[in-house]
């Protein structure tokens, strides 16, 4: 299969399940309650470990996604490495690329503010309230589908087609 043909169809397919997934994350965002079950952070210490290690995961993957997003456009702003993007499916992938990560860390940034807020003005937490599983899923969605879309960007940008057999 030729890499144009093969540019082509990952970057329609790209596109509808990036349309895709984020119309249905923000659909269902749409109809979840934000209210919280009143957890008194004061008395348990099973609590704060579980809520400082479910904010280091978010965190965590909030921050690879920045640097995924710093990679992508080293490789593009380096011309030493081939990787060139010309055709408008390529750009096409380049961009969905950008917004996935950049979305990663969004839903880290708001799902973080969210549950910060619910912290410091009510000093308790629910992790198991479906806003904050919504968070934490529409971020790992998102920073899945853009280490998936980053890797096949490299492959069908790069000046040799990685993916044709030899």
């Amino acid at each position: 299969m030729k890499k144009s043909t093969l540019t082509n169809i990952a970057a329609v397919l790209a596109d509808v399940l990036f349309i895709g997934v984020t119309l249905f994350l923000f659909k269902y965002h749409s109809g979840l309650d934000t209210g919280m079950e009143i957890i008194n952070l004061n008395n348990s210490e099973a609590k704060r470990i579980a809520t400082t290690l479910f904010f280091s995961k978010l965190e965590s993957v909030g921050k690879i996604s920045l640097a995924l997003l710093g990679v992508l456009w080293a490789f593009i702003i380096y011309t030493g490495n081939r990787i060139n993007i010309r055709t408008m499916s390529q750009i096409n992938l380049f961009i969905v690329t950008n917004l996935c990560l950049l979305f990663s860390f969004g839903s880290y940034f708001w799902g973080y503010d969210f549950l910060l807020s619910r912290i410091f003005y009510h000093s308790t937490i629910d992790l198991e309230a479906p806003i904050v599983k919504f968070y934490s899923i529409a971020q790992l969605v998102y920073f899945i589908s853009g280490i998936f879309w980053f890797v096949i960007t490299i492959l069908l940008c790069h000046e040799k087609n990685l993916l044709q057999r030899r």
